[in-house]
């Protein structure tokens, strides 16, 4: 035994220099990954921290009691605005204007639903023009409302714009905020934007063909009206017009907050 020791005794040291070469690199590569945990491990606590946070915020703001968010985009809103703007527009005479107060003081924006992003019912004055007189800018406008009426007695009327509402821009404000956060996981933020495309084909789609079709069928029945026999309009049977042709949004905010609710495990069963 002591012979073949001594022959081959180099031959064991190259074994064990290897052996041990080995284990000092699977020791070194487990303390480094170790060490790199216990570095990032701040950086992932603050990271899981601002996430939770801000998926607590957007279950919050996606609350539904039933109707919730759907008031907080404002629909009927915009549609008791487009109306009310549109029967001035067209030449109607509203017997209390006590209304327009209210649209002027709610108006958040506007949303131009023409592809060029023009609006040709609007004239910008040149430099060089005269300043024309009230009266002949008085002239202008009923003569103006007076063809779009007439066109719309012919079944046509194109509304190139929709007035949007306070409460409509800051509920939009909010869904880009979550949209455009980066702490938002990328499943969520997918469904998110799916639900912003559908507000808006509502609005530049389904509310603009329901408010052109309310504008033809009250200038057809408009003659009618005398200052004892006004028109009533009723603006919740134009907003249910409206739902029951928009694209529903509680299918996907139910999705929304599974996948909210998932992440922040909230359904699981803590030990």
């Amino acid at each position: 035994m002591w012979p073949w020791l001594i022959n081959n005794l180099e031959t064991i040291k190259d074994i064990l220099w290897i052996v041990f070469t080995f284990a000092a690199t699977v020791v070194a590569i487990l303390t480094y990954r170790r060490a790199r945990f216990t570095l990032l491990q701040p950086l992932h606590t603050e990271v899981i921290k601002r996430q939770t946070d801000l998926l607590v915020e957007l279950l919050d703001f996606l609350y539904d009691d039933g109707v919730n968010f759907y008031f907080k985009i404002d629909y009927m809103g915009i549609v008791a605005c487009n109306s009310y703007l549109l029967m001035k527009e067209y030449g109607f005479i509203l017997k209390d204007d006590e209304i327009g107060k209210i649209v002027d003081e709610n108006k958040g924006g506007m949303l131009i639903l023409k592809e060029s992003g023009t609006l040709s019912s609007i004239k910008l004055p040149s430099v060089f023009e005269k300043k024309p007189d009230e009266q002949s800018v008085q002239n202008e406008i009923t003569a103006h409302s007076k063809e779009k009426y007439e066109k719309a007695q012919s079944g046509f009327a194109d509304i190139e714009c929709l007035y949007l509402t306070k409460q409509f821009s800051d509920c939009m404000k909010t869904l880009d905020h979550f949209i455009d956060n980066p702490f938002i996981p990328s499943s969520i933020q997918q469904l998110l934007v799916e639900l912003r495309n559908d507000i808006f084909y509502n609005l530049k789609v389904i509310m603009k063909t329901t408010l052109e079709q309310f504008i033809i069928q009250l200038c057809n029945i408009g003659s009618k009206a005398s200052e004892n026999d006004p028109l009533p309009i009723q603006h919740q049977a134009i907003y249910n017009s409206f739902q029951r042709k928009s694209r529903h949004h509680q299918p996907k905010i139910d999705r929304i907050r599974k996948i909210t609710r998932e992440y922040l495990m909230i359904d699981k069963k803590w030990n």
